[in-house]
């Protein structure tokens, strides 16, 4: 794995030096990521990913992985983006959690020099029994993001990532159930995804004390199996509490 250490940008207050290397090689603790020497990723969010399905799996063994993306109208009133980031999260944990979904997420801001606002991306892993349908999950993202911005029309501002750049169908809302014949392929297909947010391109612009990315605290207690022992790549040490 070919890495360097990155100094923050002169604008970041805190840290002034990044506490994350670049990765550019094509694996991160054996999963295929989106990863090369041209468009590296940051080891703090690939570390922030899979912190998040370990400790998912450490307390279920069933969930539905899902990724959307929020952004701001050209014209908004908002001195600072961030608030309204900061309602949405706030506001659709709570609701999540209150329908019982136990929502576990992980999320990143990106802007270029050029864009005049950020957009947000989003992986999300939710309770697999309750949840029928993810389109549940994307349908509430909208309608809580529009009361976020202050009431506007969330129309065209939630990207729900069920087509690529091309306009090809992708996957989301992906079943991952330990002990099913596709649990690797499936989670396998997820990490890659949810390795998206960790590239580095777009990040490092953000205004003086602006937080790039967060992720949801881990909660289980005691020994997390790793990824790689879910999937039977090494011997696992530990059992994870199912």
């Amino acid at each position: 794995m070919v890495a360097t250490i990155q100094q923050s940008p002169k604008d970041q207050k805190d840290p002034p030096m990044a506490n994350y290397v670049t990765v550019t090689d094509l694996h991160y603790r054996g999963f295929r990521i989106l990863a090369s020497p041209k468009r590296p990723c940051r080891s703090d969010i690939l570390g922030g990913v899979f912190d998040l399905f370990e400790d998912a799996f450490a307390c279920r063994k069933r969930h539905r992985f899902l990724r959307f993306d929020l952004h701001m109208p050209q014209a908004h009133c908002f001195a600072d983006p961030q608030e309204p980031l900061n309602r949405f999260l706030d506001s659709f944990v709570k609701n999540r959690r209150r329908e019982g979904h136990d929502p576990r997420i992980l999320w990143c801001r990106e802007q270029t020099p050029e864009a005049p606002v950020p957009h947000w991306h989003f992986v999300c892993l939710f309770s697999a029994r309750e949840t029928r349908s993810y389109m549940v999950h994307l349908a509430e993202a909208e309608r809580l993001w529009g009361l976020a911005l202050g009431g506007a029309d969330p129309g065209g501002l939630v990207n729900y990532c069920n087509r690529d750049r091309h306009g090809n169908p992708q996957q989301n809302g992906i079943l991952l159930r330990v002990g099913d014949p596709d649990f690797e392929r499936n989670l396998r297909a997820s990490i890659r995804s949810s390795s998206y947010l960790s590239k580095t391109f777009s990040k490092g612009h953000a205004p003086l004390g602006t937080r790039e990315w967060g992720c949801s605290q881990v909660r289980a207690k005691g020994r997390r199996c790793s990824l790689a022992e879910l999937c039977g790549m090494v011997p696992a040490s530990g059992s994870a509490v199912f």
